[in-house]
């Protein structure tokens, strides 16, 4: 299907809509060509988290998980939002400790300013772990490497560049909530890079082991990639391995399904993540990839208060 309108997400209370997210959605194949979209999807976005996977790539290519021995574990992580529970915490912690760094080399910055909630438990630690060890692999410093100019941003732009058949202009570069850059691009080019990381033969043979094993390392190991109750582990176990599901802030998702050859992208045009959760769900089942039981799971999704009474739900509304 494909639609100039963009999908409605209900939030209903009792009988009535009480709030309604709209949802720009692309599915592409790894040719580039079109296979779903809802909205205007020639707009540009900003990917935040969901683009992690594509920036781990080059822990892989640049000799980083050879030289430190990384597990799949820790790749999970390097591709994670975490929750910064005990087992995200002890594994971004051991992998820094092997590369004789501490927290203090993270410059992710600490998310909750209270005392023992230091930058380990940043929801992007696993990622800057693997920034870190990227640096040390590629013999440069690792002192400002969440720096535009510092040599690891500069290959983590031309591999997702070179994912994405996007060229990153200078004006539309920002900083992301963990102060590495995060890119402003078009929807199609973002679906494009998704859906090549799951069929990666149509990119440059240098990448293909990293996409591979990083595709089996977040779809093994999904609690690594964001922890108990959270959406992209739950929804990545339902699937059985035959798609990543990655979030991102501000009511972004990305899904890559090697099986179909096909890249997703989600935006909520209000940034809602309950909206590109529940938009998620209803195009992996109009994929035909979610089973009736796993749909049945995920959606309608069921709004309760502080008593665990059901006081409505939230559904798509197709037009």
């Amino acid at each position: 299907m494909i639609s100039s309108k963009p999908l409605n997400v209900e939030v209903i209370r009792g009988n009535n809509v009480e709030s309604l997210h709209e949802v720009t959605a692309l599915v592409v194949n790894s040719k580039g060509e079109t296979v779903m979209s809802w909205g205007d999807t020639s707009k540009s976005i900003y990917p935040r988290s969901s683009i992690k996977s594509i920036q781990a790539v080059n822990i892989i290519v640049s000799g980083a998980a050879e030289k430190f021995a990384v597990t799949d574990q820790e790749l999970a992580l390097a591709s994670a939002s975490h929750n910064g529970e005990t087992d995200h915490i002890i594994g971004v912690q051991q992998w820094l400790g092997r590369m004789g760094l501490s927290e203090q080399d993270l410059e992710c910055g600490a998310q909750k300013q209270q005392d023992g909630f230091s930058a380990l438990f940043n929801n992007c630690s696993g990622k800057h772990a693997g920034m870190l060890a990227s640096a040390l692999a590629m013999g440069v410093s690792t002192k400002g490497y969440s720096k535009v100019e510092h040599p690891v941003q500069v290959a983590v732009r031309r591999t997702i560049e070179e994912f994405c058949s996007e060229k990153v202009l200078d004006t539309n570069i920002a900083v992301d909530g963990c102060s590495i850059p995060t890119y402003f691009l078009p929807m199609q080019g973002l679906a494009l890079g998704m859906a090549r990381f799951g069929d990666f033969e149509k990119l440059p043979t240098k990448y293909h082991r990293a996409c591979r094993r990083l595709f089996s390392a977040v779809t093994e190991f999904p609690y690594y990639i964001a922890g108990k109750d959270r959406y992209c582990t739950n929804m990545t176990v339902e699937l059985a391995k035959r798609a990543s599901i990655k979030t991102g802030a501000e009511g972004v998702m990305f899904a890559s399904l090697p099986d179909l050859k096909l890249g997703l992208v989600v935006k909520a045009h209000d940034g809602a993540v309950r909206a590109a959760e529940a938009s998620t769900t209803w195009i992996l089942n109009e994929l035909g990839v979610l089973s009736p039981a796993g749909l049945e799971k995920f959606l309608p999704v069921p709004l309760k208060n502080w008593n665990g009474i059901k006081t409505g739900q939230i559904s798509i509304r197709n037009h």
